[in-house]
């Protein structure tokens, strides 16, 4: 018979405090009643988010300046942030002050270069086939037309004649320096060299003086319909009718001009309106931003002393993830609009695209928002370069900013957001789809950050509550972080004793 087994020692810890459970009670209904404020308040919650977000950008310079001494005085949170907003505001104003100047030169040049094109006028002529009935013949440009006073003019832009358009009408300018009155109207005017239209024997063109083209005319020709009938014709490799642009251009006109005026109407109203909102809404968020920052240790405290005690180093283990996926999306992105922006000027100045500084600016502000900036940015870049070089620039324009992106998504993402700040692009498509769809273009914004709040509470749940060892993989762009720790002499080594 066995002997009976031996008591075991008592122990001498005390056992572990419990949290009463009418405390627990009352702050899940305090975390319910937050949750049920912010779903009903959730449209005024922008300003709170984008100072959350300017907080976390803010945070490394405010810590910096108050380690120390810095220009022989100890500084405090507030002062230093008074600083920043001074010098970050007073380079914006100037930095506006100068795109303004810029944009007001370039308007004026603009709008005298419109007027002198819409002052000017040019002859045309009238041009008909006979039978009516023969298909098209085309007319091409530079056909030479003499008048009865044996003034000459040649055609400015290719037209097509024949079957639905008897009567087709051409502009010309003078072959002569000096024009001279233009051809009266249904003066007969005499073809000088036929051969170029091609005629069939039994068909004949017929030619007389036009009223003259004013100047909105012509420049549409000029600008709008002959390049785009040339664009078309050369990538069909056949003639193309620049009637069918003419055509879809005044349907356009007569669907959307009778409504154009009202809606420029209230658009102008409704600009001052958004002007001062957007104002309001910038001082609170750089007034919410001061006091999150100035109060950062008594806010941490206030939330360190909403879970139980048993709970908290949990919580403080939560936030330290959430801290650093948060700081590594804000702070990453935004080193990487600058570099954006720096790299896009660069190119646009080689490739000697007009606006260079104002579009490097406009890419590096659109970067805030992955993947839709990115190709947002891109369209004004390569009108732009379309506009002022050619098809040949606006490509160049494009290859620079693909090259900027690959790098970004090879190199400056991995180096500079970090490991711990990583997301899969189908979590970013996702997110950024989701809060565009909530908010807005500032849901677009906010939309990564958050994204990765919730990436971070998983990771911190994974790994702390269920006691998974963190993933062995590695993130997009391993190779070139493994690259540069063996250039450092950080890389581990090898089997055999070899890097």
């Amino acid at each position: 018979m066995s002997s009976p087994a031996a008591p075991a020692p008592a122990s001498d810890a005390p056992p572990p405090a419990r949290w009463p459970r009418a405390h627990s009670r009352a702050l899940l209904a305090f975390l319910l009643v937050f949750v049920v404020l912010l779903v009903a308040f959730r449209s005024v919650l922008f300003p709170f988010l984008m100072a959350i977000y300017v907080a976390y950008l803010v945070e490394p310079v405010i810590e910096w300046a108050t380690r120390g001494k810095l220009f022989g005085l100890k500084w405090g949170r507030g002062p230093v942030l008074v600083s920043l907003y001074a010098v970050v505001i007073g380079l914006c104003v100037m930095g506006v002050s100068c795109g303004v100047q810029r944009l007001s030169d370039t308007a004026k040049g603009a709008a005298q270069q419109l007027k002198a094109e819409l002052d000017k006028s040019a002859p045309a002529a009238r041009l008909r086939i006979h039978p009516k009935q023969h298909p098209k013949i085309w007319v091409p440009e530079g056909l030479e037309l003499e008048a009865p006073d044996g003034r000459r003019y040649r055609t400015m832009f290719p037209e097509q004649v024949g079957e639905d358009l008897p009567d087709a009408r051409v502009l010309l300018e003078p072959v002569e320096a000096s024009p001279g009155p233009f051809p009266a109207p249904e003066a007969a005017l005499r073809i000088v060299d036929p051969r170029p239209l091609k005629l069939p024997p039994d068909v004949t063109v017929e030619a007389v003086g036009d009223r003259e083209a004013k100047g909105l005319e012509l420049t549409s020709e000029r600008w709008v319909i002959a390049p785009v009938a040339r664009q078309i014709e050369r990538i069909s490799g056949s003639h193309f009718d620049p009637g069918l642009v003419r055509d879809f251009v005044k349907e356009r006109s007569d669907e959307y001009g009778p409504n154009l005026g009202s809606d420029l109407v209230r658009w102008s109203q409704r600009i001052p309106v958004k002007i001062v909102g957007s104002l309001y809404e910038l001082l609170l968020v750089l007034m919410l931003t001061a006091f999150i920052v100035t109060d950062r240790k008594g806010i941490a405290a206030f939330f360190d002393s909403l879970p139980p005690p048993h709970l908290r180093d949990r919580y403080r283990s939560l936030m330290g993830y959430v801290d650093r996926g948060l700081s590594g999306v804000i702070r990453g992105q935004l080193l990487i609009c600058v570099v954006n922006g720096l790299l896009t000027w660069l190119g646009l100045l080689i490739l000697g695209v007009p606006y260079a500084t104002l579009l490097g600016f406009i890419a590096g502000v659109f970067s805030l928002i992955p993947v839709f900036g990115t190709i947002a940015s891109s369209i004004p870049i390569v009108l732009v370069a379309l506009a002022s070089g050619g098809l040949q620039a606006a490509l160049l324009a494009l290859g620079w900013i693909a090259l900027i992106h690959l790098l970004e998504a090879n190199l400056f993402n991995p180096l500079i957001m970090g490991t711990s700040a990583e997301m899969h692009p189908v979590l970013i498509i996702f997110a950024l789809l989701a809060g565009e769809h909530t908010f807005g273009i500032w849901g677009a914004l906010l939309a990564v950050p958050t994204a990765s709040l919730f990436l971070s509470a998983f990771r911190w749940f994974r790994e702390q509550v269920l006691e998974v060892p963190p993933s062995s993989h590695e993130g997009h762009g391993a190779w070139m972080r493994k690259m540069l720790a063996k250039w450092k002499g950080r890389a581990p080594a090898a089997p055999g004793g070899t890097t």
